[in-house]
């Protein structure tokens, strides 16, 4: 309940911070006392003092899962990414199934060029959540980035032939990619004009305004990442359109 409360909800609570100081010094702080002035604390932004709470919480009960969960949370905030890693390992050490903790893992670890780590969890997680399209867009982005170009492309197939995923023609503007990056133009050529066609259909069906240029520019960081020049990224965008 401490953990889903809103801030309009927590407004009565936020004037007794200094009240809950002042008893914690007459009584100790109990659990449940740490756990209000912790969620305060994070309501309020005032993140570094709701870490040094949250770690009286885990004094008491290193296992806390309330108090793991509100710290990394905090470290989230504040840009650690390193901090909320480690407590979402912790968390991992006591729910190594939790989907949401797994899936918390692999996009901090992907975001920290961790690749092989984040392909760890991926996999962990479609064993779970098998055909979610979010979790297996991801494995084709993580093996791309490993040059694992195999997974890459078993993957951006299995999610084409997904018929539930309603965003599933970004699969031909990321197969080209896997394709240019493999150095096969003329497959990525194709995929990436068919992207174009696919876009073109949805948004007239939908009533969109999506740009299948702009998509090309706004994703091809991954493509100079993998050491595709800015020359030859250009040459394809200019060969799509004719």
């Amino acid at each position: 309940e401490i953990y889903t409360l809103s801030l309009h909800d927590a407004l009565p609570i936020l004037a007794s911070v200094a009240w809950l100081d002042k008893l914690s010094e007459t009584s100790g702080s109990s659990q449940v006392m740490l756990q209000l002035k912790s969620k305060c604390l994070y309501l309020m932004e005032e993140y570094p003092k709701a870490i040094a709470t949250l770690t009286q919480l885990l004094f008491l009960d290193e296992n806390d899962e309330y108090a793991l969960s509100m710290i990394q949370l905090c470290f989230e905030k504040i840009g650690r990414k390193d901090k909320q890693l480690e407590y979402i390992q912790k968390l991992l050490a006591l729910k190594p199934d939790e989907v949401s903790y797994l899936a918390t893992a692999a996009v901090i670890l992907d975001e920290m060029g961790k690749y092989d780590q984040a392909l760890e969890h991926l996999f962990h997680l479609d064993v779970l959540d098998p055909d979610n399209p979010r979790f297996m867009e991801s494995i084709e982005m993580c093996a791309l980035h490993l040059r694992k170009f195999d997974i890459a492309l078993r993957y951006n197939k299995a999610i084409l032939e997904n018929t539930n995923y309603k965003d599933y023609f970004f699969e031909y503007l990321n197969a080209g990619h896997i394709h240019f990056v493999m150095g096969d133009w003329k497959e990525a050529l194709n995929n990436y004009r068919r992207f174009k066609e696919e876009v073109e259909l949805i948004n007239k069906k939908r009533k969109l305004s999506i740009d299948p240029d702009e998509e090309f520019i706004l994703s091809a960081k991954i493509l100079e990442e993998m050491g595709i020049s800015p020359s030859d990224i250009q040459l394809m965008r200019d060969m799509i359109q004719l």
